[in-house]
């Protein structure tokens, strides 16, 4: 008897001490411990909390019965979660504690009897952490995406139990390169690029894994886009990853001057009269188009230059490829250049067309046909004889004359810068050339001597004197050009000025129609060659 009476007490005590906190209430404290009893007249409470911010909602259960149920729901009664909490005793409580990721709002915590051969008591607390995000809820879909003005600051965002994936609306005024950095707070997290227009992903689902609340991982999505509106969006990866992640969109305009709509031989872009454009290979924008169509023959040097794998194709009216080259391995800042020449037949059409060798290659790009570029300077001293010669020469900087009113056309030229304006001519590398050896060679003509000489395209006066300020003769040029564009062929010329040691040299210049001579009888070997005659010589050599 006095057994069962010491049992009742202890019970009865239980009971006034887990009763202190109130069971059931309307609202309860974030940090305030609730305290409950579950039997057959009480089988369950409820606690209920209000969230004024997305943010991880912690439940700490403390039961002292041998089985108890805990829910939480919304204010729509969809459960968030239940579990069952098992092992619990009087004098050895089972603990448990939950966490879940949430959006603003209320919710209710369901303590429940497990069943009908439980009873005791419990003990319950919650806490709150807010999460932090900016963002501006609800943006779950394209029609409620949160705009985005660029430049901005990072967006602070959350996914949770009930917020799967959020959208952000950007707009890209001017065509180039948008770079998305997302750090990403969860284990896992997807990420889209959306074109508003077609509905296209840029990326789909990209998968950002590594991700830890105290050590984000960052990745950066980069692409060059056309102009329009964009949507990023962020999803979970499965419905156990939720948490933090911060988003920051950033935009660089490609200062491309190409005209779009340039897709294609109908829509081409006329190429520029400036000689030069800058174009752009985008995501959405993978081929451009420029049309060519001269006047007189040209022979046209069409540098393309680009750091991305791009493939650039001459075409003639027809579409037939005449030639074809690509760029690689370069840089945003040492982009990769490889040339196109080929001689264009008067008032003919021809397109140009520059793409993307791959859906990934995407970037900046410049083509540039030095032969189309105007001459801006004007030669008081320069005749129409001699105009296309000399605007040639300046065109592709090989030399900009005397002075910026006189080219000196009728001026003698010097070994030296003769050398200087062959090298710059044919495209040698002056910087790494083996030192030729001549001591008599100025500065600015070092580097092209060297390369003259490496190539066997020029000898000296003696082994250490170059003869630098000699004037070139006619003779001299004949042999130094027929080796520096290996010409031949038998001109059959009846010059009586010719010896031997000219004779092959002038019979090719002939027979390529570089020079007929300065009469039907003489070649003029010995005569000195001015900057005139040198211009012209060039000139109609870079057409061979």
């Amino acid at each position: 008897m006095k057994r069962n009476f010491a049992v009742f007490f202890a019970l009865l005590f239980m009971v006034v001490l887990f009763q202190a906190g109130p069971v059931s209430a309307a609202q309860n404290e974030f940090g305030q411990a609730y305290s409950g009893t579950l039997a057959d007249t009480n089988t369950e409470d409820r606690y209920t909390y209000t969230l004024t911010h997305s943010g991880t909602f912690t439940i700490d259960l403390q039961s002292y019965l041998g089985a108890v149920s805990i829910e939480v729901v919304d204010e729509n009664n969809k459960e968030v979660f239940s579990h069952s909490v098992r092992g619990g005793k009087p004098d050895n409580p089972a603990k448990e504690n939950y966490a879940v990721d949430l959006e603003e709002g209320s919710y209710t915590v369901i303590v429940e009897r497990y069943s009908s051969s439980y009873n005791g008591s419990y003990r319950v607390t919650a806490d709150f952490v807010s999460s932090q995000a900016n963002e501006m809820e609800p943006n779950n879909g394209t029609e409620a995406a949160q705009k985005i003005t660029l430049p901005h600051e990072p967006v602070t965002g959350f996914l949770s139990w009930n917020d799967a994936e959020d959208y952000y609306e950007f707009d890209v005024k001017q065509a180039g390169k948008v770079t998305i950095q997302l750090d990403s707070y969860l284990e896992a997290v997807s990420f889209s690029l959306i074109n508003h227009t077609t509905d296209q992903r840029v990326w789909d689902d990209a998968s950002v894994r590594g991700g830890k609340p105290e050590t984000p991982k960052k990745e950066f999505f980069t692409v060059y886009l056309e102009p329009g509106k964009y949507y990023a969006k962020v999803s979970k990866y499965s419905s156990s990853y939720t948490g933090k992640y911060k988003l920051k969109v950033s935009h660089t305009a490609a200062g491309n001057t190409e005209t779009e709509g340039n897709n294609g031989a109908v829509t081409a872009q006329p190429f520029p009269s400036t000689g030069t454009v800058k174009g752009l290979i985008s995501w959405n924008d993978r081929a451009d188009y420029y049309k060519l169509r001269v006047k007189s023959p040209t022979k046209v040097n069409i540098k393309a230059s680009a750091f991305f794998y791009s493939e650039v194709l001459l075409l003639d009216e027809n579409g037939e490829q005449l030639d074809r080259v690509t760029t690689y391995n370069g840089e945003e800042d040492n982009p990769h250049t490889q040339i196109i020449t080929y001689s264009l037949t008067p008032n003919k059409d021809y397109f140009v067309s520059v793409s993307g060798y791959s859906s990934n290659s995407q970037g900046i790009y410049t083509l540039d046909i030095p032969e189309l570029k105007p001459v801006t300077v004007q030669f008081k001293d320069v005749s129409s004889a001699y105009r296309p010669a000399v605007d040639y020469l300046v065109r592709h900087q090989i030399t900009n004359g005397l002075s910026k009113t006189e080219f000196g056309v009728s001026k003698n030229i010097s070994r030296a810068d003769a050398a200087v304006w062959l090298a710059k001519a044919l495209n040698l590398n002056t910087e790494t050339a083996r030192d030729s050896g001549f001591a008599d060679v100025p500065a600015r003509a070092v580097g092209a001597v060297n390369a003259l000489k490496e190539e066997g395209i020029v000898g000296g006066k003696t082994d250490t004197r170059f003869g630098a300020y000699d004037s070139l003769t006619r003779g001299e040029i004949a042999i130094i050009l027929q080796r520096a564009y290996q010409l031949s062929g038998n001109g059959s010329s009846s010059f009586t000025d010719v010896s031997d040691r000219y004779r092959d040299a002038v019979d090719a210049l002939v027979a390529n129609k570089v020079t007929n001579g300065i009469s039907a009888r003489s070649f003029g070997v010995s005569q000195k060659l001015t900057r005139g005659q040198l211009a012209i010589f060039l000139y109609r050599l870079s057409t061979k």
